[in-house]
């Protein structure tokens, strides 16, 4: 996801952690964005940006995971807790913004002893996308789960060569008479 759209998800857009008989995924259809220092919600990036994103078993414990601290700080906070508050927010139960959510990258990726500076928070999407597409998942689906409208799109811009692929041709080049 964007940090925009993660900066405005609300617990109401993942339906499947107040009712089992809902399917495990989170529903974009808001990104968060600044105008003169004032935060507005609104619509995603792109038309395509609205989309229904199924989740692994483990974004599925995570997010019940982080379900529970937030429950927990918005008590430590004076705050009922609502489907309709952020799902990421800082200790004072505030929504984190898109900058936030790159700052506490920045901070993280620090303390790890990342130095190479071209790592940047987006560059998940692309791995996410490489990933996908090298372990040959359909490549519809992969632009569809991105929010984008062309898989041409996706591929041109998002997939990456990586060792492995370049391996994985040499295999099959090997095994094949020419």
């Amino acid at each position: 996801m964007r940090r925009a759209e993660l900066s405005a998800l609300i617990w109401k857009q993942l339906p499947f952690l107040f009712n089992p008989n809902e399917i495990p995924a989170i529903y974009v259809d808001r990104a968060m964005k600044y105008v003169n220092k004032e935060k507005i919600i609104g619509s995603t990036k792109t038309n395509t940006g609205h989309r229904q994103i199924l989740l692994s078993n483990a974004a599925i414990k995570a997010l019940k995971s982080q379900l529970k601290r937030q429950q927990n700080l918005a008590m430590r906070n004076n705050v009922a807790f609502k489907q309709t508050d952020y799902v990421f927010t800082t200790s004072t139960y505030n929504s984190l913004t898109p900058a936030s959510i790159t700052s506490n990258f920045c901070r993280n990726k620090h303390r790890a002893k990342i130095v190479n500076q071209n790592i940047s928070f987006h560059s998940f999407r692309h791995t996410h996308a490489t990933l996908l597409m090298q372990n040959g998942l359909s490549e519809k689906a992969i632009a569809e789960r991105l929010g984008h409208k062309s898989f041409v799109f996706t591929f041109n811009r998002y997939t990456h060569s990586t060792k492995e692929a370049q391996e994985k041709i040499v295999d099959f080049l090997n095994k094949k008479p020419v």
